[in-house]
């Protein structure tokens, strides 16, 4: 057989292969949960079963009080629970948090827009929690010797690996003007690389942080590249405004920590 006949068979069998592949269809898990409530023969009390693609999935004590603490139901659950046990997502992401996953398996987006809302409140009370621990903890640092190894070490225990400052801009949501955008555009432009910066917004208003942060030059694009964390913690703002006014600085490193505010040259 000559070579030109082999290739011509080897085509043949590779086109057959795929009109049978494109003729079956590809099974995709429908995820439909179905509940139901029966009586506990030994206890006497009421509960839910689940149902998801018609297999039980058994929810235990555990189980309710994980889809607590991610703000999911426990429909969410029995969905995620399943998905994670007999769907490939399991095999690819099995890391991945309840709601991306819910996210990523919705089929509508209606669906899509709850498991987003769910995780971006657990992402930003995450970041707030964070920026907060952050704060507290280098103010606790001891002042006697600045240099010593391990003020550093401790230092550098709640900022990231190639950093060794930290930078908070304080912004008051509601009263930020063009003299407060200025001074935002310019403590942001003024960061060095080593400096881990965080911008903290007194009230949750996504429309007029967006136009804040847009004022002083910093996209979404930015933000993610500059590792620029962004968050609404009011709590934390007002404890460090003092008796002063927004918007305002606080810069900590192993020397201790500095206060810049918006009537402040330098």
């Amino acid at each position: 057989m000559t070579k030109t006949n082999k290739l011509t068979i080897f085509i043949a069998m590779m086109f057959t292969a795929n009109v049978s592949l494109a003729s079956q269809s590809l099974h995709v898990a429908e995820l439909q949960v179905k509940t139901n409530q029966v009586i506990n023969p030994e206890t006497k009390q009421t509960e839910t079963t689940f149902k998801v693609d018609d297999y039980e999935v058994v929810l235990t004590k555990d189980d309710y009080q994980r889809a607590k603490n991610w703000n999911l139901s426990a429909t969410d659950w029995a969905k995620y629970k399943y998905a994670i046990e007999f769907t490939p997502r399991g095999k690819w992401t099995p890391d991945l948090d309840p709601p991306i996953v819910l996210g990523n398996l919705a089929k509508t987006e209606a669906e899509r827009i709850k498991y987003a809302k769910i995780m971006n409140e657990l992402e930003l009370d995450r970041r707030s929690r964070e920026i907060a621990f952050q704060l507290s903890a280098i103010s606790v640092l001891p002042k006697e010797t600045p240099n010593q190894p391990e003020q550093q070490s401790r230092l550098k225990s709640v900022l990231p690996a190639d950093k060794s400052i930290l930078k908070s801009i304080f912004i008051d949501t509601e009263t930020c003007d063009s003299s407060c955008n200025e001074f935002l555009l310019k403590e942001s432009a003024g960061t060095s690389s080593r400096t881990k910066l965080n911008i903290i917004f007194t009230t949750e208003s996504t429309s007029k942080q967006a136009s804040i942060l847009s004022s002083a030059g910093l996209n979404k694009e930015k933000i993610s590249d500059k590792g620029i964390t962004v968050t609404t913690n009011n709590e934390i703002a007002e404890k460090y405004k003092a008796n002063n006014t927004y918007p305002y600085v606080i810069i900590q490193d192993d020397s201790g920590i500095s206060r810049r505010d918006s009537g402040a040259k330098g």
